[in-house]
């Protein structure tokens, strides 16, 4: 005789699934993007989480300082800092000049009055031989004239992490500077991708960039903490100069990266574009 199960045969509503789990600073900054009004996508959320595990497994997730993901696709989304996503200067989250297109791939400028000042202020916030910045560029425009994508300038003094100037023997030319003079160059057939400004503390007073994950540049230089705060898509000299066209997919501020980190991160964050389909 066959044994009766209690319910077995009980055709209920099945409970609802659990809710994610993310990792704690990518939960905190989700929270402080919703909290402000804006709406993430379970894509960009997934995204955004795996890029933080992912930079945790590598052992770098102490490297940055600020890290700007750029997702949610408005100005407020767009501000918070990752590594701290708090709605004040001190937290390095952005203010945004001018008029940007904001979007879900990215902030665009307009090359004429944008700049995203982020109150990070290498005088105060960086070690000397100990620094990097990036940032990811996958659309816009490329203009005929000088222009910044990331920068600061104070007393003669210069922080730039490419100036862009398109001619006929340079189609565009990434430029990296910690000193107010001297820039390192080199000519490139592109302005698109992730580029890596960086001194790293085991090559004193050497001046690196990477496009990608390629080192294109590695020249001696000796290093200067600009006292200027730094600008996204501009030169920041109290006001946002020499503005940039292009578009940004994301953005960090930190500590120094070697030949080994360097590469993983961009890994990381090609890998994170990827999955919001607007990689290059």
């Amino acid at each position: 005789m066959a044994l009766f199960t209690p319910f077995a045969f009980y055709g209920g509503v099945s409970a609802p699934a659990p809710p994610p789990s993310y990792d704690p600073d990518a939960a905190a900054f989700f929270a402080a993007v919703t909290g402000s009004g804006d709406v993430l996508t379970p894509t960009e959320k997934n995204a955004v989480n795996d890029l933080v595990v992912g930079l945790k497994a590598d052992g770098i997730w102490g490297k940055f300082q600020a890290l700007y993901p750029f997702v949610g696709g408005t100005a407020t989304a767009h501000k918070w800092n990752l590594m701290d996503p708090q709605d004040t200067n001190a937290a390095f989250r952005i203010t945004w000049y001018g008029g940007w297109t904001h979007s879900v791939n990215g902030v665009e400028g307009n090359g004429t009055n944008t700049g995203g000042l982020t109150y990070y202020r290498p005088t105060t916030h960086a070690t000397l031989n100990d620094f990097h910045w990036s940032f990811y560029v996958n659309g816009g425009t490329d203009t005929t004239v000088a222009d910044y994508d990331f920068g600061g300038f104070a007393a003669s003094n210069d922080w730039i992490l490419t100036m862009a100037y398109n001619n006929a023997s340079a189609p565009f030319t990434h430029y990296v500077n910690f000193n107010g003079f001297g820039y390192q160059s080199i000519p490139q057939s592109t302005a698109r991708g992730m580029l890596i400004g960086l001194q790293d503390p085991s090559a004193t007073n050497t001046t690196q960039m990477y496009k990608n994950a390629t080192r294109i540049i590695n020249n001696s230089q000796t290093q200067n903490n600009v006292n200027q705060d730094l600008g996204l898509g501009c030169s920041w000299r109290g006001s946002a100069t020499d503005p940039s066209a292009r578009r940004f997919a994301l953005a960090s501020i930190g500590y120094g990266l070697d030949t080994v980190e360097a590469p993983n991160f961009y890994n990381r964050v090609q890998t994170f574009q990827t999955a919001l389909g607007r990689q290059v």
